[in-house]
């Protein structure tokens, strides 16, 4: 994840997700979805929707090039 921005769930008392994305050079976004190029990151299930909506746009896409 050297370079890439993402994100991932984590909870006020359970900082240790956010702390291992840094850990791999990644840019922690405190957003639902992120997109990086082909990387799609979300922060836990109530960005389910959201995440499914992410990978469809990135597909779609990559079908158009």
């Amino acid at each position: 994840m050297q370079g890439k921005q993402a994100t991932v769930w984590s909870s006020p008392d359970y900082q240790q997700p956010i702390q291992i994305l840094k850990k791999g050079g990644a840019r922690y976004l405190d957003q639902s979805v992120v997109i990086d190029e082909q990387i799609i990151t979300a922060n836990g299930p109530a960005s389910a929707k959201d995440f499914g909506k992410a990978i469809v746009q990135q597909l779609s896409l990559t079908q158009n090039e």
